[in-house]
Formats: structure tokens, sequence, C-alpha cells
């Protein structure tokens, strides 16, 4: 850990989540290490909303961070975003199941419950506060970019309807997923999502059929290319002279375009040092081009590379693993012109 991550070895907390041994040790280090947020009491309302989910009998249950005031069963709230106006029929804590108290008071995180009953109404990193009160909204989350693009489209037409609830659902509290309606002449109705990458894809697939038997086909993932065109005219026509394009068929003409930019990807592989020249091959042959290279140890080695997106979506990781032992992650994406 410290010639991978230049980590103090004396910072380093064993834990096993399998023994269950380390846990109280990490919980410490949080209160020692971690700085307490700052709150006010005596302040207006203002409560953060971190997670969201959907109860089919009490509607929307919006987790909140109440950084400033106190909020109670029965007041009446109002949301920053939208501006819509809720009276709070259940607040509590998480403990973990569900506790419902009388009030939650700033520095506390809990639950709320305000017959929210549109999905889309308790927004991830929106802000309430009191009917009466002019507060600043709380800063929000920055969204996340979808990397790999798939379609997905009931097995059946007539399941549509139940496709769009669960997708809809799911999304609630996952809004790192990227949703556009899409159509196939083929496949009949369906929708395109944008996912972080395979694993949170197969995740979110896995879940559409455990949580709402929901049988979905989904076509081969994709990536986002960007292309820079010219012309006055085209740039009034698209709003901008980069554009994003996931369907070929959705390409501008080629005489428009003057540059093509493929999604690029910083990998950092780790491996036994015996597998040196094989990995080097399976990079080249993915397109990718090794950066640089140094032993970490006798034994282990750690190479970098950048690699195009598109090359390492379906079958690279199998490769990897079955070539060795080794292990990669992304660092930062990048897009390059072709």
């Amino acid at each position: 850990m410290n010639n991978l991550f230049d980590i103090d070895k004396t910072e380093i907390l064993k834990i096993s989540a399998k023994q269950g041994t380390g846990v109280e040790d990490v919980l410490a280090a949080v209160i020692e290490k971690i700085p307490s947020p700052e709150y006010d009491r005596e302040k207006p309302l203002r409560a953060f909303v971190f997670d969201s989910w959907y109860d089919r009998f009490k509607g929307v249950v919006a987790h909140i961070a109440v950084c400033d005031g106190v909020v109670k069963k029965g007041e009446r709230v109002i949301c920053a975003s939208s501006g819509k106006k809720y009276e709070i029929t259940e607040v509590g804590i998480l403990y973990p199941m569900q506790v419902p108290s009388d009030s939650l008071y700033a520095g506390q995180v809990g639950y709320a419950m305000m017959n929210m009953r549109n999905i889309d109404e308790a927004q991830i990193g929106d802000t309430f506060f009191h009917e009466k009160s002019s507060v600043q909204p709380l800063p929000g989350f920055k969204s996340a970019t979808p990397m790999v693009f798939a379609g997905m489209f009931p097995t059946d037409q007539s399941e549509f309807p139940n496709l769009r609830s669960a997708i809809e659902k799911l999304t609630l509290n996952d809004r790192s997923v990227q949703v556009k309606a899409d159509n196939s002449p083929a496949l009949g109705q369906g929708y395109r999502l944008g996912f972080l990458g395979l694993l949170h894809m197969d995740v979110f697939s896995q879940r559409l059929d455990q949580e709402f038997d929901t049988s979905v086909i989904i076509t081969a993932p994709n990536v986002a290319y960007k292309m820079k065109i010219k012309g006055e005219k085209n740039l009034k026509l698209y709003g901008t002279d980069v554009i994003t394009v996931l369907n070929p068929c959705l390409m501008p003409e080629p005489s428009i375009i003057t540059e093509y930019y493929e999604p690029m990807v910083n990998g950092t592989i780790i491996s036994p040092s015996e597998y040196i020249n094989e990995l080097t091959a399976l990079c080249i042959d993915h397109r990718g081009r090794v950066k640089d290279q140094s032993y970490i140890d006798s034994t282990r080695i750690i190479l970098r590379a950048i690699f195009p997106l598109s090359e390492i979506l379906v079958d690279f990781f199998d490769e990897l693993k079955s070539m060795s032992s080794g292990y990669a992650r992304y660092l930062k994406t990048i897009y390059r012109s072709l």
C-alpha cells in the first residue's frame, strides 16, 4: 500500500467485512479524522436531500441531512428547485430501520415523508426550507458523466409501461443513470440509458429483474463520440461547435466535420512481473499506448497505459484476468482527437 499509493503504513486500518473485525477502529477514525459539518439550530431550516426511494404505500421517502434549523412533523416546507409546498407527514432516523420521531435537528441525518407521489419531486441535491423563510439553497451534487450507453427494450411491447415505471423508480436513487426515450424498428419502444461503466449497467439490469420482475433486451454497449463542426448555419442548427453522437445514423454530413474525438481511459494495471510481455501485447491489440511502467517490488510491476474506451468495454478485463492475476482500474476519462 505504501509503494502503490504513497500512504503512511501507520495510517492504514485493518478491517474485514467478512469477519467483522476492525469496524470499531474505522468508526473511531471517522470521528477523529473527519471534521464535523458546520450547522446552526437557531438558523432557518435547510434540509439537504441526499437520497430517496419509493414506497408503494407511503410514496416517496426522502433521506435528508438537516444542515440548519429544525424540521417537525406537521410543518409545511418548500422545495427550492420546484417551489412546491408540502406538509411533513413523518420524520425520523434510520437505525438502520425507520424509527419515527417528532423532529430532526441541525446536525442530524434521517428521513422525511411529505405525501409525494411523483418520483421526480425528491431530487437528490435539492434543498427544503420552511414556508415563510427565505434561505440560500445548499449547493447540490455535481452530476456524474455516463460513459457507457446501451438500449433497453421490453421483451414484450405490452410490458413497456411496466418498464417505464421500473426505470423511473430505480433512477430515483441512482441519478447517475441517464435516460432517453428510444425507438427501434426491430425492438419497438424502449430507452437509451447511460451508465458509469459495464458493472453499473449489469447491476441496474439485475435490479430491474429482481426488484420489478421486468425482463428486458439489452443492446450491445457503446460509447459517445464527439465531433467538431464548421459553418455558421450548422452552428446555429446544433447550438454548439462540438456535438455528441451515440447513434451512427445521427451523424452529420462528413463535409461539415473538422475533427472527431473519442473517449479515452487512463488505466493502471498491476501484475506479476513475468507477464509484462503479454500485457504489453494485450494493450497494443486494444489500441492502447503504454505510457510508463515501474516495479513495485521484486515480483510485481505497475503499468500505466491509455486506451480508447470502446476497445475495453467488452472483453478486455476477461482477457487480462485469464492472462495473469493482474488488476485494472480507471483513473479518468478524456476525449482525444482521432
